[in-house]
């Protein structure tokens, strides 16, 4: 995405965990940045920083977030009075990378695709141990 801004935000080492795992798998990215709430800190801090992260670029800016209803989440919610800012929430590595890998601007389309996929990574992984297949 040229000129975005993707924006990891969360409750404590989450963003930053999670940054460093896609960077892991699709190498580093200069615009891809963490923000995690740290005890003894309010959301308005984290806020202000996306404020002059988001009036210092031309292009979107994508904001995942770690948890709907969450504190962090929600504040970034206020960010949307920006045109170029989205919001998502329920981070999850499939999605941070799919967001990522993406050519151009993001539709809310392109949104609702890209979270569908990251849901349908989400498996229950089991053992099935088949009956016994004796005669007697």
């Amino acid at each position: 995405m040229n000129n975005s801004k993707i924006i990891l935000v969360s409750h404590g080492g989450l963003a930053a965990g999670m940054k460093n795992s896609v960077e892991m798998i699709i190498g580093e990215k200069d615009n891809l940045y963490s923000f995690g709430l740290q005890p003894g800190m309010v959301c308005d801090d984290i806020i202000n920083e996306l404020k002059n992260l988001i009036l210092n670029t031309d292009g979107q800016v994508i904001i995942i977030g770690d948890i709907f209803g969450g504190s962090v989440c929600n504040g970034a919610t206020t960010l949307l009075e920006y045109p170029n800012v989205k919001v998502i929430a329920g981070m999850n590595m499939l999605l941070v990378i799919n967001v990522l890998m993406s050519s151009g601007e993001i539709s809310t389309e392109d949104t609702h695709r890209m979270i569908a996929e990251a849901k349908e990574g989400m498996k229950v992984i089991e053992i099935i141990k088949e009956e016994d297949e004796s005669f007697f």
